[in-house]
């Protein structure tokens, strides 16, 4: 039965930027809601991949790995579905009512078009709701950042 899932495998080329987008499905977004992306955010940042950048607004989570990041060998399958039943998993805990991810792997071979892609939906959460970003920090933790309009951004991967 293996090899009939090896068939569908792909992996991401050393290199390449990774950015794992979430959403959810049938979220209604409140106030409430967007606490407990934040503490869902929050979570897949720690939960065992090595994530350098987050970003939540509305029921969306973007996260970017490190370039260097190799777990499950870069398996696309693999990211996508752990990420999103950690996701799915920590949001139903937190609300205590069932809360569902789809997730795509985006792959970027540039600095800028990761700049690029993060500024795109940072403008666009802007126009619904509150958003939050983190990165990780000098000393290795993460950080939240409240980041002006244009401001987002500038300083990722510099």
């Amino acid at each position: 039965m293996k090899s009939f899932e090896a068939t569908l495998e792909q992996l991401i080329p050393p290199g390449m930027y990774m950015i794992v987008r979430l959403q959810g499905v049938g979220l209604i977004f409140k106030h409430d809601l967007n606490d407990a992306m934040i503490e869902t955010t929050e979570h897949l940042m720690t939960c065992g991949f090595n994530v350098t950048y987050a970003h939540t607004g509305n029921d969306e989570i973007s996260l970017l790995f490190d370039i260097n990041e190799n777990s499950h060998r870069r398996k696309v399958q693999k990211f996508v579905s752990i990420v999103a039943a950690e996701a799915s998993a920590k949001l139903t805990n937190v609300l205590g009512k069932m809360a569902t991810f789809e997730c795509r792997l985006l792959t970027f071979p540039n600095k800028p078009l990761v700049r690029d892609y993060f500024r795109l939906i940072s403008t666009h959460n802007k126009t619904y709701s509150v958003w939050s970003c983190w990165k990780v920090n000098d000393a290795g933790s993460r950080e939240i950042m409240n980041v002006p309009d244009k401001e987002i951004v500038t300083d990722i991967l510099d």
